[in-house]
């Protein structure tokens, strides 16, 4: 019986703080005393503490719910693009079918951008832009009526990009605590605890506690099926990964 391994590495940043309040939770319900970790419990709870004040600095930003406003707009533009885009593709006419299915390979090599995070997916849009207003498809665009269309979706994520340097801006302006640091922090200090109760399953010196470990591996599983769900399914647009500074929210 052990616990099994985890790279919280994976999580985004909602999922990873709730994977590890989980954890928090569980240990203290088990008691640190009865896993042998109560020398090293007052710090791991501190780290804990930093990454939720971390967090907390990232939610408290009066842009983050413009940057979320405003990316659901651009989301609804760039949803329309890919529809009236499909419609040509399907056109009767063979010259403006065959014009859109050029432009549809370009679109299709970004992915679906709507589910990335929010900085991916302003990046992914700006460089498309770019793309369908260079010499080589500003005329195509332009003979499928998608002009407006590019230019509204550019217009859009200029907005998202603005808000987001605005946060970053104000963010700059408060105590110096990243989200990426204080996740690195806790890992650490996690992966240490896990080795610690590990060591002393495999020396017989733990009893009482299969209901303990037994549920902390099902939680790993459940979060190790969240992230393989989610590379395989597509995200929902609004959590992000351990970089990126959205998606801070405590819970799911």
């Amino acid at each position: 019986m052990k616990i099994n391994k985890f790279d919280q590495k994976s999580l985004r940043n909602d999922a990873h703080f709730w994977f590890h309040s989980e954890f928090v939770k569980l240990a203290g319900e088990t008691g640190v005393e009865t896993l042998k970790i109560a020398a090293l419990w007052p710090a791991h709870t501190t780290l804990f503490g930093n990454l939720d004040t971390a967090l907390k600095k990232i939610l408290m930003s009066a842009n983050t719910p413009k940057i979320h406003e405003a990316d659901k707009e651009r989301d609804i533009v760039y949803s329309g693009f890919k529809k009236t885009l499909a419609g040509l593709c399907e056109h009767y006419d063979t010259a403006t079918r065959d014009a859109a299915l050029k432009v549809q390979v370009v679109v299709h090599t970004y992915g679906n951008v709507a589910y990335k995070p929010i900085d991916e997916e302003t990046s992914a849009i700006y460089n498309l832009v770019q793309e369908l207003k260079s010499d080589k498809y500003r005329n195509i665009a332009d003979s499928l009526g998608l002009t407006q269309w590019v230019s509204k979706l550019e217009q859009r994520n200029n907005v998202c990009a603005s808000l987001i340097q605005e946060r970053d801006r104000e963010n700059a302006a408060k105590p110096h605590t990243t989200v990426k640091e204080e996740r690195r922090a806790v890992d650490e200090s996690y992966r240490h605890i896990v080795d610690v109760i590990n060591a002393h399953l495999l020396l017989g010196q733990l009893t009482g506690v299969e209901t303990f470990v037994d549920t902390l591996n099902e939680i790993i599983h459940r979060y190790s099926m969240k992230h393989h769900h989610r590379n395989h399914h597509g995200g929902n647009g609004t959590e992000s990964d351990e970089t990126d500074g959205e998606g801070g929210a405590q819970g799911e």
